[in-house]
């Protein structure tokens, strides 16, 4: 993503973001293999290990290209995947790109993500000097959508996309500016 291919390690209150690695396979198969998370993101879950391998490799291998970023969040002294943000589908012409996230089930609900996301937005606004993130959730995923609002992103659009599953899967597309996400922390 613009050149960068390994994602700096970044720091909030509570948690470590560092690059995913292969390593993380278990604790991915269990996110990609939750039926709950895979209607919510619109995939087939993952009912095998290989599987999860395939699309982590593929994952990977697109952060190796730089044509994403992709943490994952752990606890610091414990370099245990809890879940992750990719930041991906940079648009040169328009300075934007996309934010995509998930945690492990019992992982949610604990503000990881409301904490983690800001780190991610700062670096990539400051960092990478993009001007605009997006974030598609699930009409439907609403702790998802309650996680935007809260953050101050501004609901643009309902879109349909074509999943991964070959479902047509009714997103919500929520946006924040540079500019809003500075103006926030002033206010």
């Amino acid at each position: 993503m613009k050149g960068t291919t390994i994602p700096p390690l970044l720091q909030s209150h509570r948690l470590i973001l560092r690059s995913v690695r292969q390593s993380d396979l278990p604790q991915v198969h269990l996110v990609r293999s939750d039926p709950d998370i895979a209607r919510l993101m619109g995939f087939t879950p993952h009912t095998k290990m290989e599987r999860s391998r395939i699309y982590l490799q593929s994952m990977l291998n697109g952060m190796d290209a730089g044509e994403w970023l992709f943490w994952a969040l752990t606890l610091p002294g414990q370099d245990r995947y809890l879940g992750s943000i990719v930041l991906w589908n940079y648009q040169v012409e328009r300075n934007e790109a996309e934010l995509g996230y998930s945690l492990l089930p019992e992982h949610q609900r604990r503000g990881y993500m409301s904490e983690a996301l800001p780190v991610v937005m700062d670096y990539a606004y400051t960092d990478l000097q993009i001007d605009t993130l997006h974030a598609f959730t699930g009409r439907g995923n609403l702790p998802s959508r309650f996680l935007l609002e809260k953050l101050n992103f501004l609901y643009c659009a309902d879109v349909g996309e074509e999943m991964p599953n070959g479902q047509i899967m009714e997103l919500a597309d929520y946006v924040m500016t540079k500019e809003d996400f500075y103006a926030r922390e002033t206010s």
